[in-house]
């Protein structure tokens, strides 16, 4: 597989920010219309078939208006840094939908270790329906290999509780990884693959080896 060492050393090991050059988001007209597709979906727990088609009809738009991303000349520091998810197709199976643990914000960190390589850490909150106040975050860790032109797999590690500051604390959260929704798990063969489909304005649209769309945002607004 390509290396992405050219990216390597640009700001992207925090991994907890945003992108590295700190400029306001602005999607283009086809991105925006693609985050007012989503933005009433809940992530797509509240996506029907319908929905579901509108949202890849206009992901599929944004795709052809390019560019697409790549990992050579310093494109990895792009993909790099902190992603929320705005949507999953993962999510409208009922599993995800009817299940008693409430999903809460789901985040996407890519970045670099320096001893190991590149690393993607899925961070995912969860609360019971009926006490919402007992919430925890479960981080499940994967390492992450890159492949030109703009192509993830990762491979799973760990799972563990916290965010970002907890990177170095024990596992202590695989009692937790059942109650994750379908998608959200480790992969059942503890890898997989996507690609990283279009980046730009603050937004991501990456598609998976599963047939899985998902979108992401910058969380705090910053590309």
């Amino acid at each position: 597989m390509a290396s992405a060492g050219a990216a390597r050393g640009r700001g992207a090991r925090a991994g907890a920010g945003a992108g590295t050059g700190g400029v306001p988001c602005a999607p283009s007209p086809a991105g925006a219309a693609l985050l007012a597709r989503v933005a009433p979906l809940d992530r797509g727990l509240a996506a029907r078939p319908a929905d579901a088609a509108a949202v890849d009809a206009a992901a599929a738009r944004l795709e052809g208006e390019g560019p697409a991303p790549t990992l050579g000349g310093g494109g990895m520091a792009a993909l790099a840094g902190r992603w929320q998810l705005v949507y999953s197709s993962q999510l409208l199976l009922p599993p995800a939908a009817l299940s008693p643990v409430k999903l809460g914000q789901v985040f996407q960190d890519i970045w670099e270790r320096d001893t190991t390589g590149w690393r993607c850490d899925n961070e995912v909150t969860l609360a019971t329906g009926l006490l919402p106040a007992l919430a925890a975050t479960v981080t499940l860790e994967h390492a992450l290999r890159c492949e030109e032109p703009a192509s993830f797999e990762i491979e799973f590690d760990r799972a563990r509780l916290g965010g970002p500051e907890a990177r170095e604390g024990a596992d202590g959260a695989n009692g937790l990884v059942p109650a994750l929704p379908a998608g959200f798990g480790p992969p059942q063969a503890r890898s997989a693959r996507f690609d990283n489909t279009y980046c730009g304005g603050g937004l991501r649209v990456t598609r998976g080896d599963r047939g899985e769309l998902r979108v992401y945002v910058r969380p705090d607004g910053v590309s």
